[in-house]
């Protein structure tokens, strides 16, 4: 992607003043971010270059890899900048055809149980009704 692409897709209003030293170049929303140059262009040219947004689109298992303290190291020359991070994670169907947001806990208790192969019919059941009380004495205290 080009910085010409880069600049279609987000824009910060920039402010370049002339001064006795050449011209001043600030971004008025980001604290901080200022620079200067000889020439208009040049202020211009520095200020693009100051701001930088850099968004990382990953999946789960590569998170790890990617630390935020190499990457402000590799980015310190800019006078400004963020790092957003968007981590992909695959949905885990554990619980059958539900998700965990679907389910009530009685009825994530019933489907994890049903799926323990271990635990005989009489005990899951005794499970399911201590754990139905678990449940409604927690929601009586709230």
């Amino acid at each position: 992607m080009s910085n010409s692409e880069i600049m279609k897709k987000f824009s910060l209003p920039v402010v370049i003043e002339k001064d006795a030293d050449g011209y001043f170049a600030y971004c008025p929303q980001l604290q901080g971010c200022y620079t200067q140059g000889d020439t208009y262009g040049e202020a211009l040219e520095n200020i693009r270059d100051a701001i930088i947004r850099l968004n990382i689109g990953l999946n789960a298992e590569s998170e790890g890899q990617i630390r935020d303290i190499d990457i402000r190291n590799v980015l310190k020359e800019a006078h400004y900048f963020t790092i957003a991070r968007d981590v992909r994670r695959e949905t885990r169907l554990r619980l059958g055809q539900w998700t965990a947001e679907e389910l009530t806990p009685f009825d994530a208790l019933k489907v994890y149980l049903d799926s323990k192969k271990e635990v005989n019919p009489e005990r899951a059941k005794l499970l399911l009704e201590y754990g139905k009380k678990l449940i409604q004495e927690h929601h009586a205290e709230l």
